[in-house]
C-alpha cells in the first residue's frame, strides 16, 4: 500500500480477545527519504472483554508527509469520531450481559459499603469476570467487590443500586487492585458455593488455593472492649482461612492450621515427603508458619519435582 504525498493513509481494525493488544504496526511511504519530512501518529483505543467479540479497537493512522498542524487535528477528531460509535456500543452491550447474570441485592440498604466483612475493605475495585460460556466481561462502568461472609461477589456503578453476580453464571473473577491482581475461581468438584484464592496454579504440579471464611461477633455487655464510656464491646470480624494443597494426581489436602505437624501430615503418604521435610529442616525447629511460607513450600515442590 502506498501512500501519497502529503495524505494520510489509516487502518482500523479489530480483534478478537487475546491476552494483549495487538501491537502497533505501520505502512511506510515508498517514496519517503530522509529529506522529507515524515510524521508518525498514532492513536490506540483499548477494550478489554467487550462482549461483541473484540478486546480492542485500535486505530493507527499510520504515515502523513508534510501534514501541517491544523490536518493533525482534523485527523484526531476524524478518528474519534469512528471510535466513539464502538466504544458506545460496546459499553451498552457489556451493561447488557452484566445486568443477565446478576440479581439485585436484597441487602444492600443494610450493609456499609467498606468494613472487614469485604476483601477490599477500604475501596471498590475494577475486575473481570469469565462467565459460565466462556466469554470475558469488562466495563469500567462497573466496581466490584467480594462479601466474604456469604461469598457474595457484588457489583455497583454508584453504590445507590448494588447487583450480585449468580454464583452459577460465572467461573473465576480477575480483581485489580492498585499494581496488583487476584484471582478467584469456582472448584465445583469440592462445593458449588465458595470462591477460591489462587495463590499457586499449575496444572501438571503441585497448586495452592485459599478459602477465607469470615463470621461476625456480636459485641456484647462486659466485654474485652468494655469501657466506662462504653457500655458494650464493639462488633468485630473474625476470618478463619483454609487452605487447600493440589497435588500432581489432583488430589488435594485441606490445612485449617499452618503447624508443622499438619503440614508433615497432609504430606506423609506422598512420594514427595522428603522434600517437605527438607524444606521444614531449613526453617529449624519453627513450630507454626505463615501463608508466605506455605507458599514457599509449594513452588520449593514444583522447582524440585520433574
Amino acid at each position: 500500500m502506498r501512500a501519497l504525498s502529503g495524505m494520510p493513509v489509516f487502518l482500523i481494525g479489530c480483534r478478537q480477545f487475546a491476552p494483549k493488544p495487538p501491537s502497533p504496526y505501520y505502512i511506510l511511504n515508498a517514496t519517503g527519504t530522509p529529506a522529507r519530512r515524515i510524521i508518525n501518529l498514532e492513536l490506540r483505543l483499548s477494550f478489554q472483554g467487550l462482549t461483541i467479540g473484540f478486546e480492542c479497537f485500535f486505530v493507527n493512522s499510520i504515515t502523513c508527509l508534510e501534514v501541517a498542524v491544523v490536518m493533525k487535528k482534523y485527523i484526531t477528531c476524524s478518528l474519534l469520531a469512528f471510535a466513539i460509535p464502538y466504544i458506545i456500543f460496546a459499553q451498552g452491550t457489556v451493561r447488557s450481559e452484566i445486568y443477565q447474570i446478576s440479581t439485585p441485592f436484597p441487602y444492600a440498604n443494610d450493609i456499609t459499603f467498606n468494613g472487614k466483612n469485604f476483601y477490599f475493605d477500604s475501596s471498590w475495585v475494577k475486575a473481570r469476570i469469565l462467565s459460565a460460556n466462556n466469554t470475558i466481561i469488562s466495563s469500567d462502568s462497573f466496581l466490584f467487590n467480594f462479601d466474604k461472609i456469604d461469598h457474595r461477589l457484588l457489583i455497583t456503578t454508584d453504590f445507590k443500586r448494588v447487583y450480585e453476580i449468580d454464583r452459577r453464571e460465572f467461573k473465576a473473577v480477575l480483581f485489580y487492585w492498585h499494581d496488583s491482581a487476584y484471582v478467584f475461581k469456582h472448584i465445583n468438584f469440592i462445593n458449588d458455593k465458595d470462591l477460591f484464592e489462587v495463590i499457586i496454579s499449575d496444572n501438571n504440579k503441585y497448586s495452592l488455593y485459599k478459602v477465607v471464611r469470615t463470621k461476625l461477633i456480636k459485641g456484647h455487655y462486659g466485654g474485652a472492649g468494655f469501657s466506662s464510656s462504653n457500655d458494650r464491646s464493639s462488633d468485630k470480624y473474625q476470618d478463619d482461612k483454609e487452605y487447600y494443597i493440589f497435588f500432581p494426581n489432583r488430589e488435594y489436602r485441606t490445612l485449617h492450621i499452618l503447624k508443622r505437624t499438619a503440614i508433615e501430615r497432609a504430606f506423609k503418604l506422598n512420594p514427595d515427603s522428603e522434600i517437605v521435610d527438607e524444606f521444614l529442616s531449613m526453617s529449624g525447629k519453627k513450630e507454626y508458619y505463615a501463608e508466605n511460607e506455605l507458599k514457599q513450600l509449594i513452588l520449593y515442590l514444583n522447582k524440585s519435582t520433574l
